[in-house]
């Protein structure tokens, strides 16, 4: 696998993983330094057009409250139950 394809996967389990950059380049014995280097690298690749969205948080939002999201360009999107 390919240097890019390698340091993709890391930067992805590092933002599942919970833990701070830190930690997750502790314990996989990675320099934080490289590890920006390449998050940088991956972003002006290809850049990001979604957030991601801690599971706890909308596990505690009510049932009948709203998702919405902010997009750039002052754009937004919602999502709801309720079908107008």
């Amino acid at each position: 696998m390919q240097p890019l394809g390698i340091w993709k996967q890391l930067v992805r389990s590092c933002r599942l993983s919970g833990k701070s950059i830190k930690e997750f380049c502790e314990e996989q014995n990675l320099s934080t330094r490289r590890y920006f280097y390449w998050q940088r690298k991956l972003r002006a690749e290809q850049p990001e057009w979604f957030a991601a969205l801690e599971a706890e948080y909308y596990r505690s939002r009510p049932n009948d409250a709203p998702l919405e999201i902010f997009l750039p360009v002052n754009t937004s999107t919602s999502s709801s139950d309720d079908k107008e």
